[in-house]
């Protein structure tokens, strides 16, 4: 083999803490430190001196400041890999990822390799845990993948172009679902996909604050472009669950639509003297809103728990922008 066998690319801004606990985790790799290399990519910043990771190969590039996935693109160019191994600044990946991955690759016919990724516990001051683990989809059925812990072999990525520009508006600091949308283009064009469940990464805590959490409710502004790319795709896979053995389907978006439905619908029944009809809209609001704020009771602070009641509102505002900017109204099914 003339080169390594993983180029992981990591993205970041440069200004991340978490970026040493990344560099520390691939240094622990168990994977021989001559059979993989490191491209940390500055996004927006020039190539620096390259960050230190012991005993393992790191290059740090500039960045063009168009996004994690544009970072990416410019770390996949400089690759020298067979495989090229995704994961971010705020992640962990477990000792033996590298191995496991390279294991599942030498026994399966694989062009896209993907697994897991658990959100850290968040901690209080008390010192008890806040936030349980979380990941975007649990059915391993699902092709949908995240690029913290995404495999893609080096010449299929090359052929597909890469992460996609569109799903990035820096300026805003809206960056979603390049991921899922690079795995589907992939998976249309013949692509084999595996999920391998022993293959762990570790997020830091997703919704440290208010800000991280109206965040996160925005970025599905670019879910409507998804949909318009992936109509198929987005309705059949996208954030599946499984809850009591039941498989369901964004659950989520259900749960904002209805509550603001239902808060919209008792708004009118109230303003039109019909007061009485109101009470059955505003408790399956109610019920709903409970729902939907739930995907954030267990934030890592008061106000990022507090910031979760507004989600439902701020989802719905997002995907209306969405529409009329990207068409994809099926989205709302």
């Amino acid at each position: 083999m003339s080169g390594p066998r993983f180029s992981v690319i990591v993205p970041t801004r440069g200004d991340r803490s978490s970026l040493a606990s990344t560099l520390a985790a691939l240094r622990r790799q168990s994977l021989a430190p001559e059979a993989f290399e490191v491209h940390v990519v500055i996004d927006g910043g020039p190539a620096v001196a390259s960050p230190h990771a012991e005993g393992v190969l790191v290059h740090a590039l500039g960045g063009s400041a168009r996004g994690p996935g544009e970072a990416r693109n410019a770390g996949a160019r400089h690759a020298s890999g067979e495989w090229l191994a995704f994961t971010d600044d705020d992640c962990e990946p477990a000792d033996d990822w590298l191995e496991r991955a390279a294991i599942r690759l030498a026994n399966e016919e694989l062009h896209v390799l993907h697994g897991p990724t658990m959100a850290a516990l968040a901690v209080n001051a008390e010192g008890a845990h806040e936030s349980p683990a979380l990941i975007r989809f649990d059915d391993p059925a699902s092709p949908a993948a995240l690029t913290t812990n995404l495999f893609v072999l080096a010449t299929r990525f090359r052929e597909a172009g890469g992460f996609d520009a569109a799903f990035a508006e820096p300026a805003r600091d809206l960056y979603f679902r390049e991921d899922s949308d690079l795995v589907w283009r992939l998976a249309a064009a013949g692509a084999r996909v595996g999920f391998a469940p022993e293959l762990q990464v570790q997020h830091a805590p997703l919704f440290p604050d208010a800000r991280a959490v109206i965040r996160h409710a925005r970025r599905h502004e670019l879910d409507p472009l998804l949909a318009s790319r992936h109509p198929g795709a987005f309705h059949r896979a996208l954030e599946v669950k499984r809850v009591a053995g039941m498989r369901l389907r964004r659950p989520f978006h259900a749960a904002a639509l209805t509550a603001v439905t239902g808060w919209l619908a008792a708004i009118i029944l109230l303003a039109a003297g019909r007061a009485h009809w109101a009470a059955v809209p505003t408790t399956l609001a109610v019920l709903a809103h409970v729902v939907a704020a739930l995907r954030y009771a267990r934030s890592g602070s008061p106000a990022a728990r507090a910031a979760g009641w507004l989600t439902p509102f701020v989802y719905i505002a997002a995907l209306l922008r969405g529409c009329l900017r990207h068409g994809g109204w099926s989205v709302w099914r």
